[in-house]
């Protein structure tokens, strides 16, 4: 009898074991920190520093089968995040960004109401970094402004969790294991004096690369790629509170496994997005953000987000001639 690798045997029972959590319902596709969705300020002026840390929960008990909701509450999932973001104006039209994140995923499987299984991962998630040129920059007389920017996710976050020594799946890992590359764009235009007001919009694409998380490129791990484009108004009442209301769209591509496409998997978003911003004082601001599912189409039968909040504090270091306000 041909002898056989014991690396090989591990790989084929890992590669066994694996597949039927990728063709399970899936977690809005997505994998690590939700990182697009927090690319919505603009460019930063020359010698500014904007700091920003935020903490997320995204409840996911939903069932979709494409875009009907399924009565199934077997599967639930949660979703906690923080968020570090700094950004640094080096000089009127260049700006540079980074955010840092940590993430607990926690999975529940419940049979009879009875709960059968909990699984839960915590760690660093991935990082990104942008640069971030500033086509038409705000002034006091162009209350219009025009962004664009690039950058990279670093794959820092662990993405070979196991429990009971076998692999977890891919979207319960803090970090995907993979370099991506982020386009990113940014318009504002303010309107009116006396009550001012802002439209605002943000579009990001992230194309995802390859996790190989046996070891080897040809059994590589893909979250589709990503795209996410807001379109905003914040109101201004010239008292310090101001609050938005938005529209965020969400669209990936189906995950793939070894090249080929994964089953449920992918999809179509639209959130409602409404937040309310105060400013403590002109360094220091405050945000609390919630997201409420309007509309779904998903590839297959997916769990999915039910909603999410959010609650982030922003302090501000500026030059006596620069605005210390945050740029919400």
């Amino acid at each position: 009898m041909t002898k056989i690798n014991i690396s090989t045997i591990v790989l084929i029972i890992g590669v066994i074991t694996y597949l039927p959590s990728a063709v399970k319902p899936q977690a809005c596709s997505c994998g690590g920190a939700p990182l697009l969705s927090s690319l919505e300020v603009p460019s930063t002026p020359e010698g500014v520093w904007h700091f920003g840390l935020t903490y997320e929960f995204s409840s996911i008990t939903n069932v979709y089968s494409g875009s009907d909701k399924l009565d199934d509450d077997v599967r639930s999932r949660r979703v906690q995040s923080g968020l570090f973001e700094i950004n640094y104006g080096l000089t009127e039209r260049f700006s540079i960004a980074g955010f840092f994140t940590l993430l607990e995923q926690e999975r529940k499987t419940t049979s009879n109401f009875v709960t059968s299984e909990i699984v839960r991962t915590r760690g660093i998630g991935d990082g990104l970094f942008l640069l971030k040129y500033a086509v038409l920059p705000q002034s006091i007389r162009n209350r219009r402004q025009l962004s664009i920017g690039g950058g990279v996710k670093v794959p820092v976050g662990q993405s070979d969790i196991k429990s009971n020594n076998i692999l977890l799946a891919a979207d319960m890992q803090p970090g995907t294991g993979a370099w991506d590359f982020v386009l990113w764009g940014h318009a504002q235009q303010g309107l009116f004096t006396k009550f001012p007001i802002t439209v605002y919009s943000t579009f990001s694409y992230r194309l995802n690369g390859t996790n190989d998380r046996f070891g080897q490129s040809s059994l590589g791990y893909k979250f589709g790629n990503e795209l996410v484009t807001s379109l905003a108004v914040n109101f201004n009442h010239m008292t310090g509170i101001n609050y938005n209301l938005g529209l965020r769209y969400r669209s990936t591509t189906a995950d793939a496994f070894d090249n080929n496409d994964v089953n449920n998997s992918g999809g179509k978003w639209l959130n409602f997005v409404p937040g309310l911003n105060l400013n403590v004082y002109e360094r220091f601001g405050v945000r609390g953000e919630g997201e409420l599912p309007l509309y779904r189409k998903l590839n297959g039968t997916q769990l999915t987000t039910s909603y999410t909040v959010s609650f982030s504090l922003f302090y501000t270091i500026a030059p006596p001639d620069k605005d210390t306000k945050f740029p919400f």
